[in-house]
C-alpha cells in the first residue's frame, strides 16, 4: 500500500510539472529562458520579498532555487526566469529566481567638512558606467588594488545649497596600487530633496586616474526615480556573446 501511495504521489508530481511546462509554453514563456539583471530586492517580511526593476516593474518570486532573506532594500544581480504575468496580487510578473548576487548598496554620506579627505579619501577611481535606476545611482568602477587593505567608497554630500552636486570618494588606505580591480556600488538617492515632479540634473564630481572629472548628464526626478538604462542580459544575448 505504501508503495502504491508513493507511485501515485510521484505520478501526481510529474503531472503538475507537465501541466506547468505546457502552460508556460502556451503563454510564450519557457523555463529554458532567463534574464540576468540589476534589480532591487524589497523585503516584505523576514522570509519573503519581491524584486523591482529599474522601470518600476515588479517581479514576484513564485519559485526560487536560492534561499535569500534580505534585511533591507538591496541592489542585486538577479538571474530569473519569467513564469507568467501577475494578476490580482498586484505584481507585474511571476518569476523563478535562479540566482542572486548582492551589489554593495549604500546611503549618501554626510559632508564632514575638513575631515572629508581623511575619512572618505582622495584616491583615484575610474568610472565605467553610471546611471540612475529605481532611485539608485548605479556605478561600475575600477580602482588599483593591492590586496592588503579593504577600500572605502562613498557618495558624499557637498553643500546644502547644492544638494544635487555630489562627490564620489575613494579611500585606498595606502593599499599598494598593483592591479586593477572592478566593482559595483549602488547609492540610494531617496534622501535627496524632492524635485516636485520636475527633472533635475545630478552632478557627480570624482578624481579619476587622469585628474578631476565631472558627470553632469544624469536625470533625477524624485517622483519617478527610474531610468531607461538598465544593466541586463538575457539567455539569447549570452549565447550570441559566446
Amino acid at each position: 500500500m505504501k508503495t502504491m501511495k508513493l507511485v501515485t504521489g510521484m505520478l501526481g508530481l510529474l503531472l503538475v510539472t507537465f501541466l506547468l511546462q505546457s502552460c508556460l509554453d502556451d503563454d510564450g514563456y519557457s523555463l529554458d529562458d532567463f534574464a540576468i539583471e540589476v534589480v532591487t530586492v524589497v523585503p516584505i517580511s523576514n522570509n519573503s520579498y519581491y524584486l523591482r526593476r529599474n522601470d518600476g516593474t515588479t517581479l514576484w518570486p513564485a519559485a526560487a532555487a536560492v534561499n535569500y532573506r534580505p534585511a533591507k532594500q538591496q541592489r542585486i544581480w538577479a538571474n530569473y526566469t519569467l513564469l507568467g504575468e501577475g494578476g490580482a496580487d498586484g505584481y507585474d510578473y511571476w518569476v523563478k529566481v535562479n540566482g542572486i548576487t548582492e551589489i554593495l548598496t549604500k546611503e549618501i554620506a554626510d559632508n564632514l567638512g575638513e575631515e572629508n579627505d581623511e575619512i572618505y579619501g582622495t584616491d583615484a577611481v575610474a568610472i565605467h558606467s553610471c546611471y540612475v535606476g529605481d532611485g539608485y545611482l548605479n556605478i561600475r568602477y575600477s580602482v588599483l588594488f593591492g590586496g592588503e587593505k579593504a577600500h572605502f567608497i562613498n557618495l558624499v554630500k557637498t553643500d546644502e545649497n547644492t544638494p544635487y552636486v555630489l562627490e564620489l570618494r575613494h579611500n585606498a588606505y595606502d593599499d599598494p596600487p598593483q592591479v586593477e580591480a572592478q566593482g559595483r556600488v549602488a547609492f540610494n538617492l531617496r534622501s535627496l530633496p524632492g524635485t516636485a515632479g520636475e527633472t533635475v540634473k545630478l552632478k557627480i564630481i570624482y578624481i579619476s586616474p587622469e585628474g578631476e572629472k565631472v558627470i553632469d548628464d544624469l536625470d533625477f526626478n524624485s517622483k519617478v526615480m527610474v531610468s531607461g538604462v538598465a544593466d541586463s542580459v538575457n539567455s539569447e544575448d549570452l549565447m550570441n556573446a559566446i
